[in-house]
């Protein structure tokens, strides 16, 4: 096991060093078609696609609530677990480097969606009430029984230990909102009670290889309150077991994955734990560019179910 990770890694290493661009900002700066080439686009219009009943029971998207800007690096190990294999960043150096890309990002993404007269919010200006803060305070969004088994096989499998995680004060963690619905369910509901159109999920996977920190993905979603009301009328179109079954209190509205165009892109370099060089330059447009696009695709969804 321990053999083939390590070639696994050196393998990896070597993939970046031959194909990563030099900074974030070419990236940003790429016509549309480049850009969006390894965007995998999702949407859970569909699951409201026959129930709606006039235009007015389809999404209509005026105020977003920002709720978790996460970042992610995953870690492997030797079934030993004081043999760790992937080198890794502490704590603090992944909340460092998260509060960074946040910082870039979250005036980009406000300006972005203003363009479409979408209002971006932060959990203390939508949180506007005790109520709503109690709400937010103790909310906790579990992942399914079934994920939780497919993670532990996935683990045991790989080798994959406990990841690194971060994400700035203030904002919740939440990862695999994409791929689990009983997650995306929930906080489409939490939305609601909020009083938000809709919420903003971002999650970055970050890769170190003990000298340079390179991002590998983006992971968004906009998800809100199921604008269709739950009628008797409607059950036998409800999913009669699974993960969906039931009327769904959440929707999905619109997700992705996004990886750079050469797989991996450089955002610094370390040495002795300090940063010598960055290129985080352009990395809040990246954003930007990435959900206003699925904002697009969500509303060409949408249009496409009025007509």
């Amino acid at each position: 096991m321990r053999k083939s990770l390590v070639l696994l890694l050196i393998s990896f290493a070597i993939v970046i060093q031959g194909n990563a661009q030099k900074t974030v900002k070419e990236w940003a700066e790429m016509d549309h078609k480049k850009f969006h080439k390894k965007m995998q686009y999702g949407s859970g219009i569909g699951h409201i696609k026959r129930l709606v009943k006039s235009p007015e029971e389809l999404p209509d998207i005026k105020k977003i609530g920002l709720i978790s800007f996460a970042m992610i690096q995953p870690t492997y190990s030797e079934k030993s677990t004081y043999s760790v294999i992937t080198p890794y960043l502490t704590e603090k150096g992944s909340q460092f480097f998260v509060d960074i890309l946040y910082d870039e990002a979250y005036p980009a993404l406000k300006s972005k969606l203003a363009e479409q007269n979408i209002t971006l919010l932060t959990p203390s200006e939508y949180n506007d009430s005790e109520e709503k803060k109690r709400k937010y305070k103790d909310v906790v969004f579990e992942v399914s029984g079934m994920f939780k088994f497919v993670e532990k096989m996935t683990k045991r499998i790989s080798g994959n230990s406990m990841d690194v995680k971060g994400t700035p004060e203030g904002l919740k963690y939440i990862a695999v909102a994409n791929a689990d619905a009983k997650v995306w369910r929930a906080v489409g509901k939490f939305a609601g009670e909020l009083d938000l159109d809709a919420v903003l999920i971002v999650e970055t996977t970050l890769g170190y290889d003990g000298k340079s920190l390179y991002l590998q993905k983006i992971t968004s979603s906009i998800i809100g309150p199921n604008t269709v009301p739950y009628r008797e009328s409607d059950k036998n179109y409800y999913a009669p077991f699974g993960p969906l079954k039931g009327y769904l209190e959440g929707i999905n509205y619109g997700f992705a994955d996004t990886y750079p165009p050469k797989g991996v892109i450089l955002l610094a370099k370390l040495k002795k734990g300090s940063v010598k060089e960055s290129y985080f330059e352009g990395s809040g447009e990246v954003y930007a560019r990435v959900v206003e696009e699925i904002l697009n695709r969500m509303n060409e969804d949408i249009a496409k179910v009025k007509k």
